[in-house]
């Protein structure tokens, strides 16, 4: 690894950092796309609707579609809050880069951490977020890090998604989960929209 990438990563939080971060793994994951599409869709038919003075069908089920999605947009928002006010958030670490590991350095903790313990990496147009379980993770900004910490940590995440077991049973499951959801959608929309 050259010399640039071993220098300091400082990090000091802030709440727009982690609503980014909260966002982009919102957007990977595709199955939230559904209430969000069938959201505008709802809104889309109560209006014409109203400005055809035409009496409003299935309203509790539109109303509930929106409350769903507005309920998903301020849970970014008041996860990030939420978040803020934990004193280990606040405070600046300084993270510092390895061939095998990962060490983390703040005010109240000191950690290394191999690379290949790291349970999975997410790395986005704006954060790069090291999991270390399910709830636990790194949180670190792009724009704290250089060009060639940036290479080696996509580097790592390359190759620990090739030591991760293989999941392709549960990958079914989830598609087969997503394409019936999907349909039951697509069936609501034509009885909503056939009436």
């Amino acid at each position: 690894m050259a010399n640039e990438s071993n220098q300091a990563i400082v990090v000091s939080l802030k709440e727009k950092d982690l609503i980014a971060f909260n966002l982009d793994l919102l957007l990977k994951r595709k199955v939230v796309f559904i209430p969000i599409a069938v959201g505008i869709i709802s809104l889309i038919a109560l209006i014409n609707q109203l400005i055809h003075h035409e009496p409003i069908r299935d309203l509790p089920q539109i109303l509930f579609i929106l409350f769903l999605d507005i309920f998903i947009v301020s849970s970014l928002f008041i996860g990030s809050k939420r978040a803020m006010r934990n004193k280990f958030v606040q405070e600046e670490k300084r993270y510092s880069l390895t061939a095998d590991h990962l060490h983390m350095e703040s005010d109240s903790m000191t950690a290394t951490i191999q690379w290949q313990d790291f349970t999975r990496i997410v790395i986005s147009k704006r954060s790069v977020c090291l999991f270390t379980g399910t709830n636990s993770a790194h949180l670190i900004p792009v724009h704290s890090l250089n060009e060639n910490q940036l290479a080696f940590i996509r580097q790592q995440s390359f190759i620990n998604e090739q030591k991760q077991p293989n999941k392709k049973g549960s990958k079914f499951l989830k598609l087969t989960f997503i394409y019936l959801i999907l349909f039951l959608v697509v069936v609501a929309l034509l009885q909503l929209f056939t009436r």
